[in-house]
């Protein structure tokens, strides 16, 4: 069963791991400051060309900080982390210790190592070329760059900081699983194997990743999509009102459009499989499964895919940073024109990281109660 399809008008794999302690989500609550701390010098009194953060600089001691504090990397409303004068710092520092003489290595295993890592919401970040691929226009970004930039982007919207505040997203262990689900869907055309136990469901239910909301609670869902083939990566956003899946796609081509309609047809077919089991209409009011897009089609039919046109074209090897992109301007309410510059947005993304996790290390600040719900699973 494949899903009607429409074109609209308009390297190295790593994966990310995390230990999850706590039971609920609760967007409300904000980031606490422990009470006993060790002081170190503020970040922006040192040098950001350090790879080690010793506490024996010399510089000006701050004071413990009191209070609670509710920041995003990419509050649009907030240059703290990134502005052009931090991203030529942050420039400088990639280019410290940068191996030009090496294609396969960008800096040497001493230069690259960094201590303490960056604690990024869902990964901790060690090395100095995890910064260097992000911030330079033609490196392939990896699974780690794509879940942390979601990561941020879901707490964004739970900030309030988003124009478009009824969605979320998924990340990349989603989409693995769907692919390996529907691939032996395909060959034993078996529905038992998409159940409300499934891990997949419990993102449906709002957990198992971190800031994740409920599917009942939103109206679009963003997904990261790797069309490992090619390792491609594009955007898929399912529209729960229009029962349609949009694709975002920075290649154009007769060829990449097949291929991206074949990866999301997996979505397509499975995903009103998944809805019907969740029995997620039931807590919809708002949508008439008996009428408009839903008139004389059944629950399980697969959703309509339309292939979003007039997108920007990637001219170099960063469909990560396109994809990501196009899942930031919808977020923000912005269309993305042609104009689109991915090295501007890599250089953002990157130094937004840099300065937020930086600052984060000297402020001594702790994340906010983010770990997903834990499912409570009910015997059949």
């Amino acid at each position: 069963m494949e899903a009607d399809v429409v074109i609209a008008s308009t390297a190295k794999i790593d994966y990310i791991e995390a230990n999850f302690d706590t039971d609920s989500i609760n967007p409300d609550v904000v980031t606490p400051v422990p009470s006993k701390r060790i002081v170190k010098p503020s970040f922006l009194m040192k040098s950001p060309f350090l790879n080690e953060f010793g506490s024996s600089s010399g510089c000006i001691m701050p004071k413990p900080t009191i209070g609670s504090v509710c920041l995003c990397p990419f509050d649009g409303n907030c240059n703290l982390f990134s502005d052009v004068t931090k991203q030529d710092i942050v420039r400088k520092w990639l280019a410290e210790g940068n191996s030009k003489s090496s294609r396969k290595k960008i800096y040497d295993s001493k230069t690259d190592i960094l201590r303490p890592r960056f604690c990024l919401g869902v990964g901790n970040i060690d090395s100095k070329s995890w910064f260097y691929n992000l911030f330079h226009i033609g490196h392939p970004i990896a699974y780690s760059h794509v879940d942390i930039l979601l990561y941020y982007l879901r707490k964004k919207i739970k900030n309030g900081r988003a124009v478009n505040n009824r969605c979320t997203t998924t990340d990349n262990y989603f989409d693995r699983r769907i692919q390996a689900i529907y691939a032996l869907y395909l060959k034993k055309q078996d529905t038992s194997l998409v159940s409300s136990k499934n891990t997949a469901a419990e993102y449906i239910y709002g957990g198992h990743m971190r800031c994740n909301t409920k599917w009942a609670d939103v109206d679009d869902v963003l997904f990261p999509i790797n069309c490992g083939k090619d390792w491609h990566w594009i955007l898929a956003r399912l529209n729960f009102k229009e029962r349609c899946i949009y694709v975002y796609n920075s290649l154009r081509s007769v060829r990449s459009d097949s291929s991206a309609i074949e990866i999301v047809n997996c979505y397509s077919v499975l995903l009103p499989l998944f809805l019907e089991d969740v029995k997620f209409f039931e807590s919809r009011d708002d949508i008439d499964t008996t009428s408009g897009p839903y008139e004389g089609k059944s629950i399980t039919d697969p959703f309509r895919i339309e292939i979003v046109q007039n997108l920007p074209i990637q001219t170099d090897t960063d469909c990560g940073v396109h994809m990501f992109a196009a899942a930031e301007f919808f977020v923000d309410g912005k269309v993305m024109g042609q104009d689109f510059s991915a090295e501007e947005h890599r250089a953002r993304y990157a130094s937004s990281l840099y300065f937020y996790g930086r600052w984060k290390y000297e402020s001594s600040v702790l994340s906010e109660n983010e770990a997903p719900l834990k499912i409570k699973r009910v015997a059949s």
